[in-house]
């Protein structure tokens, strides 16, 4: 099972790295990328939904494509926030270790159905996600 999972997302990765569609020029990824290094350095959330708004708006037709990358890129920004988070003990083995393992089952299974949910379906899902989170920090 977990071959098929490195099997799977290793075909997402391999279309992304081989997409004949050029990136857009200039500095907007690169400004994007700060963007949600910043949101999840300050925040420690909120980087990824900013990756995935701005990655979907550079690659629009490129739907599962851009949710991949976004994820592969939070997957280094969490690393880097976690061990900065616990150098500066705000955060320990302790308060993290319950929530891991779930954590990874349900990437695991949103990598998966990546693949198999249609677009509009994802683009609702994200934008309730993004109306859901401003909306529960402004009330």
């Amino acid at each position: 099972m977990l071959q098929n999972i490195f099997h799977n997302n290793s075909k997402i990765i391999h279309s992304v790295g081989t997409r004949t569609r050029k990136p857009p020029r200039g500095r907007a990824l690169p400004l994007l990328g700060i963007l949600s290094g910043l949101l999840n350095g300050f925040l420690g959330t909120g980087g990824g939904m900013v990756l995935a708004v701005g990655l979907r708006s550079a690659y629009p037709n490129e739907e599962r494509e851009s949710m991949a990358m976004a994820t592969a890129s939070m997957m280094f920004l969490s690393f880097l926030s976690t061990i900065l988070y616990s150098f500066g003990g705000h955060i320990g083995a302790k308060d993290v270790l319950p929530v891991i393992l779930p954590a990874l089952v349900g990437g695991a299974l949103g990598s998966l159905m990546l693949g198999r949910i249609r677009h509009e379906l994802l683009e609702l899902l994200l934008g309730g996600m993004l109306l859901y989170s401003g909306l529960s920090l402004l009330l």
